[in-house]
């Protein structure tokens, strides 16, 4: 229900990576909480170092696209308004998980 769903975002406000972004991408992509958490859990294994950044190759290299930050990459940066091409923060990589997901083979072959 609603409320069920409400109650389980509004756990989710109480962790340190919470922020405008995290809020927006999980209404813009209407995500439920146990989304965002198997996410941030990904996000934290790509984040071995532990400096709550991901490497943008690593990540690219993770969907099994390994040239395409010469191309396509840069723009799916620029279109989550990334602060870096070289790292990605939680809040970043929620949104471009979220974003790259919408995008099918043929989307992503034709970019």
């Amino acid at each position: 229900s609603e409320i069920l769903r409400e109650e389980a975002i509004s756990g989710l406000r109480k962790e340190r990576w919470f922020d405008n972004r995290v809020a927006t991408t999980i209404e813009l992509y209407a995500l439920e909480a146990d989304e965002v958490l198997q996410i941030r859990k990904r996000y934290c294994d790509l984040d071995y170092i532990g400096t709550d950044e991901v490497d943008v190759d690593l990540f690219f290299h993770f969907v099994g696209e390994t040239n395409c930050k010469k191309s396509y990459g840069l723009w799916l940066l620029d279109i989550i308004e990334a602060k870096k091409t070289s790292v990605i923060t939680f809040s970043e990589y929620l949104h471009l998980v979220s974003s790259y997901s919408c995008l099918s083979k043929d989307d992503i072959s034709k970019m």
